[in-house]
């Protein structure tokens, strides 16, 4: 092939590649270059390394734990400077929107010691659609047309005190879905774990935890929105 030729290929080839949206959608634009580049990593559980305080595979945040301080309470309120007891303080599990900022900055980061994903860097166009998503609000967006809502079921097993839950998730649109198990007695809501697309094994140690038939829910993310489903209820307690 000549030079003209090549430079005429090229050009036609770089026209047929479309530009990045200027204001993404998390379904449609985000989370496709997410489950292709980070979240083998970056969901649950989290592996390679990759720190526990964050997951791509879902939009917002989620709190594990509520705060049980008192506010008087000097061992939960250290001096500035010191650590704070880890059972003081909510612990927050951060979703995707919360690190839109620094995600695009690590995929377009030419340093081999701080690129994400590691080894190799993602294409422009990939690149640019994250700029664009945390440059407008790291937003839901528009999910796709005729998206359908992910699906759960539950199975429970109980050894002594010790709740064993497996949870599959599925999605007819094969969208990465993620999302968190929850437990309600009397209008209070427990975090008991986290899911995501395929088989979750969830353990959930009930010492401690107030005796009752609890409600159990999937609060799950299919990038387009967030859909809770009931999966029947759980005992806490008797034999």
């Amino acid at each position: 092939m000549n030079q003209a030729l090549l430079a005429l290929w090229l050009s036609a080839l770089v026209a047929c590649v479309p530009d990045a949206p200027a204001t993404p959608s998390f379904q449609q634009d985000v989370m496709p270059i997410l489950a292709a580049n980070c979240l083998r990593c970056h969901s649950t559980p989290a592996i390679g390394g990759a720190p526990e305080e964050f997951r791509l595979d879902v939009l917002d945040d989620v709190t594990v734990r509520e705060p049980v301080y008192m506010p008087s309470d000097l061992e939960c309120n250290p001096p500035q400077g010191q650590a704070k007891n880890a059972g003081c303080f909510p612990v927050v599990v951060s979703g995707a929107a919360s690190y839109a900022g620094s995600m695009a900055a690590r995929v377009a980061d030419d340093d081999d010691g701080f690129l994400m994903p590691p080894r190799f860097r993602i294409d422009d166009r990939h690149i640019e659609t994250l700029e664009n998503w945390a440059a407008t609000g790291a937003l839901r967006g528009e999910p796709r047309p005729g998206n359908a809502e992910p699906h759960a079921a539950v199975t429970i097993e109980r050894t002594g005190m010790i709740l064993h839950f497996t949870v599959l998730v599925d999605d007819v649109d094969r969208d990465a879905v993620g999302g968190s198990l929850h437990a309600r007695l009397a209008g209070t809501e427990v975090f008991v774990g986290f899911v995501q697309s395929g088989v979750a094994d969830v353990r959930w140690d009930t010492t401690g935890v107030t005796a009752g038939t609890y409600q159990l829910s999937a609060r799950l993310d299919d990038g387009g929105a967030v859909v809770v489903i009931s999966l029947g209820t759980a005992t806490v307690g008797g034999s």
